[in-house]
């Protein structure tokens, strides 16, 4: 028996030598993994800093961008009528000039070239002058603004949705394209060249309805509807909510009224994002089916800046999913209905499957 209680002292002895130098061991380690976690972490935190200032740095170029898209548009309008007075202005110069030359010289004025080049050439004539003259003035005395050439808008045919119309061409409404809901098309303001551009058509009346964050709620959406009013000398472009019915925003572009919507909506929920909005894209002026159906309104073509656009309409799908029937692609243009029109009436039910569009 006094065997077995020397055994268990022994034990006691070497667990207990044993476990002090166990404790030891591991707090090495556990402070070498510290180090190499607290260099990790140095490493994740200066990851982190730089990828802040990239993402701060992408978010002022966006902004830059959009503020540029916005000031586009603010001009848009008013850079079509300088460009018409420039070139009415530069026309009356150049046939000015022309019959000038005519009534002085038969023969037209030719270049010096070659070994000429160093010859003493006769003094102009007042005719010559006129020819000569390189920059065109205008009755103010202030010389035109050279314009860079544009991409002529019409060379590219755009894809549209089909949508059906009446037997009097007009399109059925409304109509859902897209994310939007085209309440009205509006009529056509013609005379007077604020209501379009080269590339966009502002009928007064026109309505679409969309969906979009709250102003007033931080948790959930609303309806918009976007509208254009007459505001006399150029289109005043209204933006409703439906959960702010009395409080309309009206601006005198489509980017102004949705970047106060953006910003409203933006600041309730305490985002860090840029405010700038692309107005063509909410109001659905970009939108090429919405496109042509402002082009298919009557007067359409008696808009003087307009670029007559070019699109292809979709074929139809009957209820069975294929597509049936033939579908043109044209430009419209005041015609009330393009090539979307029918002979006689638009059917969209499987019955009449050889109905042509």
């Amino acid at each position: 028996m006094s065997q077995n209680h020397s055994q268990i002292s022994r034990g006691r002895h070497t667990t207990s030598h044993e476990s002090g130098f166990v404790p030891q061991e591991r707090y090495q380690k556990l402070k070498r993994r510290a180090r190499d976690m607290q260099g990790d972490l140095e490493k994740v935190t200066k990851e982190l800093e730089r990828s802040r200032k990239r993402i701060k740095s992408l978010k002022r170029q966006k902004e830059l961008l959009l503020d540029r898209i916005s000031h586009y548009e603010d001009s848009e309008m008013t850079d079509s009528d300088e460009k018409s007075v420039d070139l009415s202005s530069a026309e009356s110069s150049d046939s000015e000039a022309s019959s000038a030359q005519r009534s002085t010289s038969g023969r037209p004025i030719k270049k010096p070239r070659g070994r000429n080049l160093n010859k003493k050439s006769m003094n102009p004539t007042p005719a010559n002058n006129i020819v000569n003259t390189i920059q065109v003035t205008q009755s103010s005395g202030k010389v035109p603004k050279k314009r860079a050439s544009k991409r002529p808008l019409n060379e590219k045919v755009m894809k549209v949705q089909y949508v059906e119309q009446d037997e009097d061409g007009s399109y059925k409404l409304p109509v859902q394209i897209g994310i939007l809901t085209v309440l009205s098309l509006g009529n056509v303001v013609y005379d007077r060249d604020t209501f379009h551009n080269e590339r966009y058509i502002w009928p007064v009346g026109y309505a679409v309805k969309r969906a979009y964050n709250s102003m007033i709620n931080p948790d959930s959406q609303t309806m918009y509807v976007c509208k254009i009013d007459d505001g006399g000398e150029g289109p005043k472009f209204v933006i409703e909510a439906e959960d702010q019915p009395n409080k309309p925003i009206v601006a005198n572009t489509a980017t102004g009224a949705w970047t106060s919507v953006v910003r409203e909506a933006n600041a309730i929920r305490q985002r860090d994002h840029s405010n700038s909005a692309s107005g063509p894209d909410y109001f659905g002026f970009s939108q090429a089916t919405i496109r042509k159906m402002i082009q298919d309104l009557p007067n359409a073509s008696k808009c003087k800046n307009y670029v007559i656009q070019s699109f292809e309409v979709m074929k139809p799908r009957n209820s069975g999913g294929r597509r049936r029937g033939t579908a043109g692609g044209g430009g419209g243009g005041g015609g009330g209905g393009g090539a979307a029109r029918t002979n006689g009436k638009n059917s969209t039910d499987s019955q009449s499957p050889d109905t042509s569009i």
